[in-house]
């Protein structure tokens, strides 16, 4: 049996770092597939040390900026190299698939945008964006319908929404593979917790698309200091200071680390007391449960699929709201009992999930099945 991984669409985030892991699993699992060609985006370029993957079993295929760039030298591309390969199956980790196979294709699906529409994220876009946005999702959600034999959902909540509004008719079949943690957080040589450190330091683990809701940090920052909290606090934000434009006042109050490798996210976490998540759209972003495994507690937006993922093991405050969000700092920061006791609900939440390696056995069931039922 041969696979065809395409990450063709992967640019940046927590869908590189899914694929990423799932690669590298495949490399110590045993199953049918004998033949793996995976086609990489120009961002996934340097991720992977190729020296460690068989050159029987493995074969890398980068796509140059010079194609990457427009859509339909894409599409061609990834034409000539299925049909070059000839392979049993497709993965797409993360679509839309632009291009029509001829087998079988999986598709993952973590477009939020279409999905929540109670989200108070549209609410802050302008009109001439909600139009792009929905030319956007007309495309997308045609390409997703029509290059794809299957979708496959991090949540049942997104599988059901996205059956509810738009695989009614034509029932396509659908799979759920959750988020997971990744295998550098089992390294039990280092240790999660901080003890009666001076500063409270919370971690902003994100990339800055609008829906990220970054804007509000400085807002927050500013209610915090009228607060006189006797803990002095501290933002650390995964991004480079010139990604956004906060004045230099706030400077005492936030540290710019930039883009952090996954090999370095444990000690990053072993470092911050509190993970905080303003953003206004998600599927499932893996800082949550690394936040439930490294015992950091979560402060996040009172929106329905951070409560999907979180239940009790988090704590909510109204999005948009900055007022609120430093309110739900302060009372965290002067409540031990409290802070402890939903740190505990996180960690018996976070029994519900698995490990990066339980996920990729997961896509490999799906994609042998679907080898199954298509060639016996």
């Amino acid at each position: 049996m041969k696979l065809l991984i395409d990450c063709s669409s992967l640019r940046v985030g927590g869908g590189i770092q899914v694929a990423a892991s799932f690669i590298y699993d495949l490399k110590i699992i045993s199953c049918k597939i004998k033949r793996y060609t995976i086609v990489l985006s120009p961002q996934m370029k340097t991720i992977f040390d190729r020296e460690l993957f068989d050159k029987k079993k493995f074969e890398f295929i980068d796509l140059p900026t010079s194609i990457y760039s427009y859509l339909f030298k894409r599409i061609n591309k990834l034409q000539s190299i299925e049909k070059k390969v000839s392979p049993d199956i497709v993965f797409s980790v993360f679509g839309p698939s632009y291009y029509k196979s001829n087998v079988p294709k999986l598709v993952g699906f973590a477009l939020a945008q279409y999905l929540y529409y109670e989200s108070p994220y549209f609410k802050t876009l302008s009109k001439r964006d909600l139009f792009k946005l929905f030319i956007f999702k007309k495309t997308k959600l045609f390409f997703l319908k029509n290059r794809s034999t299957s979708l496959v959902f991090e949540t049942k909540l997104a599988e059901e929404r996205f059956n509810l509004l738009y695989n009614r008719k034509n029932k396509k079949k659908t799979y759920i593979v959750s988020n997971a943690l990744n295998q550098v957080f089992l390294d039990k040589k280092i240790s999660y917790e901080r003890k009666d450190a001076e500063v409270f330091n919370i971690l902003v683990l994100s990339s800055n698309y609008k829906h990220k809701n970054i804007n509000i940090i400085p807002i927050v920052i500013d209610y915090l200091l009228k607060s006189n909290n006797e803990k002095k606090i501290k933002f650390i934000l995964t991004l480079d200071e010139q990604e956004v434009n906060f004045d230099k006042k706030y400077d005492n109050h936030i540290d710019f680390i930039g883009e952090v490798d996954i090999e370095d996210l444990p000690k990053l976490y072993s470092n911050v007391d509190m993970l905080f998540m303003p953003t206004l759209l998600e599927t499932f972003s893996a800082s949550y449960i690394e936040a439930m495994y490294t015992r950091k507690i979560i402060l996040t937006t009172n929106l329905l699929f951070a409560k999907d993922i979180c239940r009790d093991g988090a704590v909510y405050f109204t999005p948009l709201s900055a007022k609120d969000a430093s309110d739900k700092i302060n009372f965290i920061i002067k409540n031990d009992v409290f802070r402890t006791k939903i740190i505990n609900l996180a960690a018996k939440n976070f029994r519900r999930f698995y490990s990066s390696l339980d996920r990729t056995e997961k896509y490999i069931k799906i994609i042998e099945s679907l080898n199954e039922e298509t060639y016996g």
